[in-house]
C-alpha cells in the first residue's frame, strides 16, 4: 500500500536557488489542472492514502494553493507543505493556522549566504517576516536548512541562535540533492567521507539546545540502517512531479516513470511492486557505505534501471 506520497505541484518558483533540484523540464512542463489534482487525491485518499507532502518549485504561485488544500484536508488527508515563506500573506498564514497544516519553511542561514545561494535579495527578509508572523500567531512550524560545505560552520552559529528565539518544532539539516541545478554544483555537494560532519553538528546543537529543539537530518549511517530501516519502503516515498507523472523517488529520469496520477489506483500494484524494487536496489547499494545520504543514493540509484521498471 502507498500510504504517504510527495507532490510537486508546480516547477516554477520565485527564487533562482544554485541548488535546486527541479530541472528545466519540470519548470516548464504543463501542470496538471485543479480538478485533475483533486481527483487524483479523492482517489488517494481511498486506496490507503494518509498523507500528502505539497512541494514545488514555490506551491503559493499557484493561484488555487489554498483550495487544493483544502479538498486534500476533507479528504482526510494528513497534510505537509514546503515553502520559501517570500509569498505568505495574511490569508494563507490564517489558512495554515485554522487547518493545523504541517509547514515547513526553508531559510539556510544568515541573510548574507540565504540570499547568494537562493539567487534573491531581500528573500532572506521576506521569509523571516513569515516566519515572525508564525510566532506571533502561535504557529508551529518546523525549518529545513540546506548546508553547504564551504559555509557550514556560518551556518550552525546561526541555526543554534534561532533556535533560541523561535516556536519551530525542529529543524532538519540537509545536504544538497544532486538532481537538476544541484547535479552542476560540485562545489555545493558534500562528499561520502565528509558527510558525518552533519549528524554530528545536529547532535551537538540538540544537546547544546538541552532537546528542547531537535535537529536532525538526512545521514544514516550503515549502523542505523540496519537497525532501525530493514529495508526502505518506510524511507523512500514516491513523487509526482507537476506533469503528474509518478517516480519512485525524487528523480527527473524518465525511465524511472511508474506511471501517471490519471492511471491511479489502476496501476497501483504495479506501481507498488515496481517502487519495492526500487527499494531493495537503494538499500543495497547504501549498504555499501559507512555512512550516506539519502539524496545520494537515490542519485546513484536513479542511473540503473530494475527490469521491472522498464517499459
Amino acid at each position: 500500500m502507498i500510504d504517504f506520497i510527495y507532490f510537486s505541484l508546480t516547477g516554477k518558483c520565485n527564487l533562482n536557488c544554485a541548488f535546486c533540484y527541479a530541472s528545466p523540464s519540470c519548470q516548464n512542463t504543463r501542470e496538471f489542472s485543479f480538478n485533475e489534482i483533486v481527483e487524483f487525491l479523492r482517489v488517494f485518499s481511498i486506496n490507503g492514502g494518509k498523507g500528502v507532502q505539497f512541494t514545488g518549485g514555490e506551491i503559493f504561485l499557484r493561484d488555487d494553493i489554498l483550495e487544493i488544500l483544502s479538498r486534500a484536508v476533507n479528504f482526510g488527508l494528513q497534510v505537509n507543505i514546503i515553502t520559501n515563506g517570500t509569498l505568505l500573506t495574511e490569508k494563507p498564514i490564517n489558512f495554515i493556522k485554522n487547518n493545523r497544516i504541517d509547514i515547513t519553511v526553508s531559510i539556510d542561514g544568515p541573510q548574507e549566504i540565504h540570499d547568494v545561494f537562493r539567487g534573491m535579495s531581500g528573500a532572506y527578509k521576506k521569509t523571516m517576516d513569515c516566519i515572525s508572523e508564525f510566532n506571533k500567531r502561535g504557529i508551529h512550524f518546523s525549518l529545513q536548512t540546506m548546508v553547504f560545505p564551504s559555509q557550514f560552520e556560518k551556518q550552525l552559529v546561526w541555526l543554534e541562535a534561532f533556535a533560541k528565539n523561535s516556536l519551530h518544532k525542529y529543524t532538519r539539516i540537509t545536504d544538497v540533492a544532486p538532481e537538476g541545478k544541484g547535479a552542476r554544483c560540485n562545489q555545493l555537494l558534500w562528499p561520502y567521507e565528509n558527510l558525518k560532519a552533519i549528524p554530528e553538528a545536529a547532535n551537538a546543537l540538540t544537546r547544546r539546545a538541552n532537546y528542547h529543539k531537535i535537529f536532525f537530518t538526512n545521514i544514516i549511517s550503515r549502523k542505523e540502517m540496519e537497525y532501525y530501516y530493514p529495508g526502505f519502503e518506510n524511507v523512500l516515498k514516491p513523487w509526482i512531479m507537476p506533469d503528474g507523472y509518478i517516480y519512485p523517488f525524487l528523480t527527473h529520469n524518465k525511465n524511472w516513470r511508474l506511471g501517471s496520477i490519471n492511471e491511479y489506483p489502476n496501476l497501483c500494484s504495479s506501481v507498488l511492486q515496481r517502487f519495492n524494487d526500487v527499494c531493495r536496489l537503494a538499500y543495497k547499494k547504501a549498504l555499501t557505505k559507512q555512512c550516506f545520504s539519502l539524496f545520494n543514493i537515490i542519485a546513484e540509484t536513479s542511473r540503473e534501471v530494475p527490469e521491472s521498471v522498464k517499459t
